[in-house]
């Protein structure tokens, strides 16, 4: 479904009456999501300053809202977003609904409309920011991870240290270089993924090398600054600006999140370079599984002349091949079954909330649902039939995100769907024989054409 037009987005909104499917729309669509946001916000000004027409005449009235219109000379500056300065519809106070019931939808609609319609467009540097990242056709990035975990029982943690030199090459190829010390299992493999075709795993230190599968789906959200090429919106707060790397900067945060509603929630900083509008410096904060672990994003170089080969997905002579054979759809499909059969026993009767299935932050909700701490299971623990439990429900989960990262035609509506729901699909991803394999919310899987696969997701 096509982004939303002003009207729809007006509509959602203001909550009136949804029999198009607009609503569900916005909760899949990062833009349009934002966009919804940011008008509920402007409601609520508008629902005040029409108030202020009751109380205290027309002229307040017209000067009040004129005040939360912006200037047609206004400069473009980040403001708090909207949800954090009014609270949205469901949460506004007595007296506000009842002003917003006393005008009625179609004159706040038609408020709303008017105001969109004449107001000069503001966009936020963050949307700048991102629009930059799409327009990009290279970079160059250092990645600095660091995670605090707990090696033994009874004893302070350890930090275990990363680093990886990222190449990305538009539309979507790109190379990580990648090390880690001795708490990080002492890697050094390099991984290469040409868009749209297979990729490699090359570990350095072993001289071995697997094929994998082609990132055609969706991919991690480690892999934030995709993301952040999607972004629309503002900021949570300014942070200032500074110098990094000689260049000038401005600073912003935000809750990830917002960026990637899947993923890992927690602070990220984003410093981007005043001349060229792209990010200079990038960190954040996230807690993996109930240990706190950070990632820093600097050294960025934009736009570079980078070697087609750098993502030829090809094996240096005299690695050996390691490659393992792809598992069937049945093996899949039993993976998936039975971890999403303990999942939702774990959960109290859902399955992951989510959109895009990812391994870790799986993992960290299961350990909060049977009381694992700081990623340490206690022998107790490990012991329990619980453990075992979540153990394979993160494997299914481990799973389900190589299927949605790699395969284009694969979807997960675990938001939806619950174990109840026979006749309703779970997952379902395309077959190399151009059937779908399916899984229904009750866990029952079957083989059918796209035609059925139509019928069933009413398309």
């Amino acid at each position: 479904m096509a982004c939303l037009s002003q009207q729809q987005l007006v509509q959602v909104a203001l909550a009136t009456q949804d029999k198009t499917g607009t609503s569900t729309h916005v909760d899949d669509c990062p833009i349009c999501r934002a966009r919804v946001e940011a008008m509920r916000g402007l409601v609520g000004q508008l629902t005040e300053a029409h108030r202020d027409a009751f109380d205290a005449g027309h002229e307040k009235a017209r000067a009040a809202l004129m005040a939360v219109l912006p200037a047609r000379d206004e400069k473009v500056e980040l403001a708090k977003p909207w949800s954090r300065i009014i609270p949205s519809i469901g949460g506004l106070t007595m007296r506000q609904r009842t002003v917003v019931g006393s005008i009625g939808a179609a004159a706040a609609l038609a408020l709303l409309v008017f105001w969109l319609g004449n107001a000069p467009s503001r966009v936020s540097a963050m949307e700048r920011m991102a629009e930059n990242i799409r327009r990009a056709r290279s970079y160059k990035v250092t990645w600095i991870f660091e995670r605090q975990f707990v090696r033994e029982l009874g004893k302070p943690p350890v930090t275990a240290h990363a680093k990886s030199t990222v190449f990305w090459l538009a539309p979507g190829s790109f190379r990580l270089e990648n090390t880690g010390d001795e708490t990080w299992v002492g890697q050094e493999d390099t991984q290469i993924y040409p868009v749209g075709k297979p990729g490699i795993d090359i570990d350095v230190k072993k001289k071995t090398f697997q094929s994998v599968a082609g990132r055609r789906g969706r991919m991690s959200s480690i892999i934030l600054l995709d993301e952040l090429g999607k972004f629309s919106g503002q900021a949570d707060q300014a942070l200032g600006t500074k110098e990094i790397d000689g260049k000038q900067a401005r600073g912003f945060e935000i809750d990830a999140k917002k960026i990637d509603p899947d993923g890992f929630s927690g602070p990220m900083q984003i410093w981007i370079d005043a001349e060229s509008q792209l990010p200079v410096f990038l960190h954040y904060e996230f807690d993996e599984a109930g240990t706190p672990a950070t990632l820093t994003m600097r050294d960025f170089q934009w736009n570079l002349d980078l070697d087609p080969k750098l993502f030829e997905a090809r094996a240096p002579d005299g690695y050996v091949n390691l490659t393992k054979p792809s598992k069937s759809a049945e093996v899949q499909v039993r993976i998936i079954t039975d971890g999403m059969r303990d999942y939702a026993e774990l959960s109290g009767g859902h399955y992951p909330l989510v959109k895009m299935v990812y391994g870790d932050v799986t993992l960290g909700e299961l350990y909060k649902m049977i009381g694992v701490k700081n990623q340490r299971p206690t022998p107790e623990q490990v012991g329990s039939n619980e453990y075992v439990k979540a153990m394979r429900a993160s494997a299914a989960a481990t799973h389900l995100n190589g299927i949605l990262r790699d395969n284009p035609d694969a979807a997960y509506y675990g938001k939806t769907v619950e174990p109840k729901d026979a006749d309703k699909i779970l997952v379902r991803w395309k077959l190399e024989n151009g059937q779908y394999q399916v899984i229904y919310g009750d866990l029952r899987s079957e083989s059918v054409t796209a035609e059925r696969l139509r019928e069933l997701e009413g398309k």
